[in-house]
């Protein structure tokens, strides 16, 4: 039944936006542009169009696994063969069913939109990128589920998603940010290896950061969407207390970043000094100049 009103759809779509708002103004000293974050936000939101109808097959594909351990009622209900059938199930379909596809769409769009973007020069541009699609994705989840639920369902999802894509586009900008300024560092030292300056490679790899950026969001998610469907004693105190937990973490993550906010040259110094020593002070901030020139 389709419980659209405009009411509802204020609900689904204003906290997203004071958080945008509040994300914003929180990056006090280089603050991105308008049209780039309203890009962002705009791909966040049609990107849970695929994700839709992805996440639609994939789950009808885990139900059909699943179809001689399942019964589905006529009111919709389901029953299972054993609480570990349930368990599994419900753990599958959070995860390939629903998480997989959700963050992989937003990640992607985090990464072609924002790699080699000028822009992206400070440490808490990632964050301020991935939230913004994260929330853009959230309305449009929000606006969609509104459509197809009834009146409980839909205050218990516009209650808890919001946070819950909140904390998500935190962590994967974190991570993103640590991952692309690693990767920066590595390419310039690659260089200073070409160039004879010095002998080995001393900084780690970038790759377990890209990674994070995408498979820490993933159990997040997945573990939230599992909780939610799960039907335990006890079970609705402890989703809802985790999902306000996760909103406090965030505001606190958000201003931990936020005041330890610098441009990229600033760490890129400290991640190849630490590296490599033997290197002065002017010759890292050579080899850093120079692969700024490079990147424009």
């Amino acid at each position: 039944m389709n419980h659209f009103s405009f009411e509802l759809s204020i609900v689904a779509v204003l906290p997203a936006l004071i958080l945008c708002v509040y994300i914003f103004y929180k990056d006090r000293i280089e603050r991105e542009p308008v049209g780039l974050l309203l890009i962002l936000f705009l791909s966040g939101f049609a990107a849970y169009i695929p994700s839709f109808f992805i996440q639609k097959y994939s789950t009808s594909l885990i139900d059909l696994i699943f179809k001689s351990k399942i019964e589905i009622t006529a009111e919709g209900a389901v029953n299972y063969a054993s609480p570990s059938t349930e368990i599994l199930h419900l753990s599958l379909c959070a995860v390939f069913g629903y998480s997989l596809i959700s963050i992989l769409i937003r990640w992607l769009v985090l990464f072609l939109i924002t790699r080699k973007n000028k822009n992206f020069n400070y440490l808490f541009d990632g964050v301020v990128y991935s939230v913004f699609i994260s929330l853009g994705f959230a309305v449009c989840e929000n606006l969609h589920f509104i459509m197809q639920n009834d009146t409980d369902m839909i205050v218990e999802k516009l209650i808890t998603s919001v946070p819950c894509h909140l904390f998500i586009g935190v962590l994967m900008g974190y991570y993103y940010t640590m991952w692309h300024m690693r990767f920066t560092a590595n390419a310039i030292e690659n260089d200073l290896l070409r160039a004879g300056v010095i002998e080995k490679d001393n900084i780690r790899s970038s790759a377990v950061w890209l990674m994070g950026s995408l498979f820490i969001p993933l159990a997040i998610n997945s573990l939230y969407i599992l909780a939610g469907k799960i039907k335990y004693d006890a079970s609705s105190f402890i989703f809802y207390l985790a999902v306000f937990l996760l909103f406090g973490f965030s505001f606190i993550t958000v201003n931990g970043i936020a005041l330890k906010d610098a441009s990229y040259g600033r760490f890129l110094y400290r991640i190849i000094a630490k590296g490599h020593p033997s290197l002065s002070a002017e010759q890292i901030k050579e080899a850093i100049e120079a692969e700024e020139k490079e990147a424009e």
